[in-house]
């Protein structure tokens, strides 16, 4: 790959059809931290572009939320296993939209090689 189709490809927004709304992130056992990153989430997926770099920062600190959260309720496993349970249909979705994400970019990428073809066969 060409330095610029790497920079192209690093920098790269993709639209998505399955987008989250900030309900379908949060729980009953959200916690207001976490509520806010899934805001933050819900927000740059609901955009007609996504930034993946952002979206990867944000659920960087989700993840990170998620275990700090599940560390604070070791002391009481039924609130522990209800919140892991609740985050794991949650984690479902995310990892859905993050495929619909990368198909995306596949489809993009091959676009865009083609297109270069293309050009290169006209000069």
């Amino acid at each position: 790959m060409s330095a610029e189709l790497d920079s192209h490809v690093s920098r790269h927004t993709h639209s998505v059809s399955g987008k989250l709304t900030e309900a379908e992130l949060n729980h009953s056992y959200t916690p207001p931290e976490l509520s806010d990153l899934n805001q933050l989430i819900s927000q740059l997926l609901l955009a007609d572009d996504v930034n993946d770099s952002e979206l990867l920062a944000l659920i960087d600190q989700r993840d990170e939320c998620v275990q700090n959260t599940l560390e604070q309720l070791a002391s009481t496993p039924e609130k522990q296993k209800q919140f892991a349970l609740a985050e794991s249909e949650v984690n479902n979705k995310l990892i859905h939209v993050c495929n619909q994400l990368v198909k995306q970019a596949k489809t993009d990428l091959t676009k865009l090689v083609k297109g270069r073809k293309a050009i290169r066969q006209y000069r």
